[in-house]
């Protein structure tokens, strides 16, 4: 922790425990708040690179949103041949009452929009917050661990449209985030 010499500081794992331990019970909308706002504070960010953060966070704000309304609306299985669809009754917006319909195709789409989604804010949050991320500095180059400054969100996302894409001048260099299991 702060003030103590590098060799006293808790290993990876332990810091990923402490923060779970901290987070573990919360819902998905306060633990996004605090990844992107840690990202903020932390980052030192540019006007482009905060624009794909604004980006990133409004994607995940409208994810929770759908996520809710999935794992808390009422569905209705209709007869075979028909979609099924929710409705979800939340009394303080208007209208009060949003019916959405889930097929198995839209259930799989917003599974793959998720996934990449993922993918990008993982990237956004560990170029932001300086965590560790493998990269190289050519094409014939091995892969190695960045160093503290070396690469920048703008190296890597980019905000095009209402999109972030991989698509930063460094993007090639580094590698694709892994997914740990849930």
């Amino acid at each position: 922790m702060a003030g103590q010499s590098p060799e006293d500081q808790p290993s990876v794992e332990r810091t990923r425990e402490l923060v779970e331990l901290v987070l573990g019970e919360s819902t998905a909308q306060p633990i996004a708040n605090v990844l992107f706002g840690m990202c903020r504070m932390e980052g030192n960010l540019d006007a482009a690179e905060e624009a794909v953060g604004n980006a990133l966070r409004d994607r995940v704000n409208k994810v929770v949103e759908t996520r809710n309304d999935i794992a808390h609306g009422d569905w209705v299985a209709s007869p075979p041949g028909n979609t099924p669809w929710i409705t979800r009754i939340r009394p303080v917006r208007k209208p009060p009452m949003k019916f959405t319909e889930y097929g198995p195709e839209t259930l799989d789409r917003l599974s793959d929009e998720l996934h990449t989604l993922e993918l990008r804010v993982l990237d956004y949050g560990s170029l932001a917050l300086g965590l560790w991320m493998l990269h190289r500095d050519s094409e014939r180059e091995p892969l190695r661990e960045r160093q503290p400054g070396e690469l920048r969100v703008s190296d890597v996302l980019v905000k095009r449209g209402n999109e972030v894409l991989r698509e930063g001048p460094k993007a090639h260099l580094v590698q694709e985030p892994q997914l740990r299991p849930v």
